[in-house]
Order: structure tokens, then sequence, then C-alpha cells
């Protein structure tokens, strides 16, 4: 298959970090022996188009996220003019918000438009507070509305996403549940695993980790002010990601008097952060929005006990049973879970035995865009 792709991306993935971004395309259901992409992305330091394989090429704009009305209009004349040589076989967004650039596309030549839904821009940017960006979420809103409507396929990830589609009276049709690709898990190597532990002095530490981009969103700092709280020395918080407040994160380790108890681990791939995983006792996500985090299916899937934020999306986890919530505002209830899994090692394994059954089942439901392609065919 032949895809166009829009993206925001602000730290240009597609020329410094290639194999992030074809992870995530794997994740997303596509065939990256078959497939072919050309995208559109917004970053902040390249103009112009550029083939980077056989398999990709990418025509890149400079634009300031306060500028992205400009980069959707000028994206959608980019995709028409590219269209207009070579049609692809669909035209795929990630959100929303972004099928407004493919208005052209659909309403002119006529192409399906498949949009993945997993997050909703405007909830994320109000959630950040100030009349602002209360008025730029309700502006969004409008966008991720009329954007719903456009798309023939809409692919939500959890029942909360979905349930957000059919509140804007989406045609029930045009919507297919469809979880994430099931991963590949490497097999552990025990001396890799050793390795690891000497690197990072871990002898004789209870590991909790976390993956995660450093952005506001993902509320990395009430771990730290929880971490802060907990008086057991052999604690150490492992964090693996990268982002705009990791100068931030580390200022407040500093402050907090916790720099031989947190390790910034920076990218890590996704063959070597399965290892990550198998090294902790406990995976912690204190988002303030997500939606069925790939990471927390991860952590299931290689059975550890689980902590993440009480906010819809989060489903696979059930209070108690699969995982432990937490009010994402409350740095006291993230210590006092932290602690229960700390001191109880019979409710860590009940946890994450439930969890991984319920990754399992939820993983079973997965559709290839290839599958939901002849499913779109098939209405025709």
């Amino acid at each position: 298959m032949f895809i166009f792709i829009v993206s925001r991306d602000w730290r240009n993935i597609y020329l410094n970090n290639l194999e992030s971004f074809k992870a995530k395309l794997l994740r997303d259901g596509f065939n990256l022996d078959k497939d072919r992409f050309f995208i559109v992305a917004a970053n902040k330091r390249y103009l112009g188009y550029e083939k980077i394989n056989g398999q990709f090429s990418v025509f890149y704009l400079i634009c300031p996220q306060i500028l992205m009305p400009v980069f959707m209009a000028i994206a959608s004349v980019i995709f028409f003019i590219r269209a207009i040589g070579k049609k692809p076989d669909i035209c795929y967004a990630t959100t929303p918000f972004f099928v407004l650039s493919f208005w052209p596309c659909k309403y002119f030549l006529g192409l399906p438009l498949f949009c993945n839904y997993v997050s909703s821009v405007s909830d994320i940017i109000k959630q950040k507070g100030g009349t602002k960006r209360i008025l730029t979420a309700k502006a969004v809103g409008i966008c991720e509305f009329l954007g719903a409507k456009m798309a023939d396929v809409l692919m939500p990830n959890c029942q909360w996403t979905k349930e957000k589609l059919l509140q804007w009276k989406t045609q029930p049709s045009k919507i297919v549940f469809r979880p994430v690709r099931p991963p590949y898990i490497p097999p552990i190597s025990s001396e890799r695993l050793a390795e690891l532990r000497r690197r990072h002095n871990l002898t004789a530490k209870t590991v909790i980790f976390t993956a995660s981009r450093m952005e506001g969103e993902k509320n990395l700092e009430l771990m730290l002010k929880a971490l802060a709280s907990i008086k057991r020395n052999d604690v150490v918080w492992l964090l693996a990601g990268f982002g705009s407040l990791e100068t931030a994160l580390r200022k407040l380790v500093k402050e907090l008097g916790l720099p031989e108890r947190v390790i910034f681990l920076g990218y890590v791939d996704r063959v070597a952060i399965w290892h990550y995983y198998d090294l902790c006792s406990i995976f912690i996500l204190p988002s303030l929005s997500d939606s069925s985090p790939t990471v927390v299916l991860e952590a299931m899937l290689m059975k550890k006990a689980v902590i993440a934020s009480d906010i819809p999306g989060n489903e696979l986890i059930i209070d108690g049973q699969t995982g432990l919530l937490i009010n994402p505002l409350s740095a006291s209830d993230l210590t006092e879970k932290i602690n229960l899994l700390l001191d109880d090692e019979s409710l860590r394994k009940r946890l994450a035995q439930s969890g991984n059954e319920n990754a399992l089942a939820y993983l079973r439901q997965y559709k290839s865009i290839e599958q939901i392609y002849q499913y779109y065919l098939s209405k025709l």
C-alpha cells in the first residue's frame, strides 16, 4: 500500500530517528515489508522535500506550534498536488485534527481518509489551564469534530475514545475498534540484565520504571514528589524517554535531593526497553491525559505491577484487580500506592498476573491497516 501521513514532527524523527518512527508505524498496524509512505511534517528546522529511501519520503515545513492552522492549509495543497501525480491507497491521520489536511484529496479526488484516534488534542490543551488555552482547546475541538465527520474510517483504541466519537454522532459503521499491534518481545538475556544492573548500580535496589515523553501531560514531576516522600533508600526510579521538560525535571531532582535515586536513561530502543521492563518491580505512568497507553500494555505483558492515573483511557487497569489507579494531582496518593506494592510482594504478583491476562485479551482484538482497508472496500 502507498500511504499519505500528516505529522507534527517537532523533533524531526524522520531524519534523526527513523527507527523510532518505524516502531510507531508497526504499532499502528502498517506492514513495513510492503507499505510505502509520503509524509508532510511540521518541524522547527527543516524546509523542503527529502526522499529518505525507497520507502519513506518527507516534505518538511518549518512551523511553530502557534501556526498549526497555516501548516494544515499548506499541507493540504502539498498532499493534493502529490496525489494528482500518484494517488495513495489511503490518507492517514494520527488524530481527527489532522484529517482536515486531506480535505482536497477527499472531495476532489475521492481518496479514503483513515484516522487513528488515541487521544483528544483539545482535552490535552484544556488541561493545562489558562484563558488562551481554553479558547484554543475549543477551536481545536471544532477541528477534531469536523475531522471525525470527514474521515471514512475512525480507529479508536479504547472504549473512551470510541464513546467520544459516538457523542459526536459519528456513524457507527465508520468506527473500527483497534488495539495496537501485539508487540514482539525479544528473548531476555541474563547477561544483558546483569550488565544493566552493574552499569546503573542497581545491586540490592528495588527498581521502579517509567517509559514516557518528558512533556507536561505526562505529569512526571508527580513521580519525583512521591519518590521524595518514600523513606526507603533502596528504591530507584529509571526514566526512559526525552522531551522538552527534561532540563526542568533534572533541576527538580536536585532540589528534592534525589540524584542517587533517579536515573535518566534517555532514548531506549525497542529491543533494549524490554530488559528495563524485566528489571523493574513496579511500572508507573502518572499521566494527566492518555488513551490505553502502549507502555502500560507492554508492562502488563511483562507481568509487572502497574500504577497509573485514574483518567479516561486507562481501561486496561481495573483498580485493585489488574493494577492500581491514582489521583494524578495527588503525590501523597501515589506515594501510598507505591509503598503498598513495595511492602506486599503477593499483591504485586497478583496484580501482575491479572494485568497480563487482561492485556492478552485486549490484543486479541487487533486488526492491521490492511485488514481494515479490505473491510472498507467491502462496504463500497
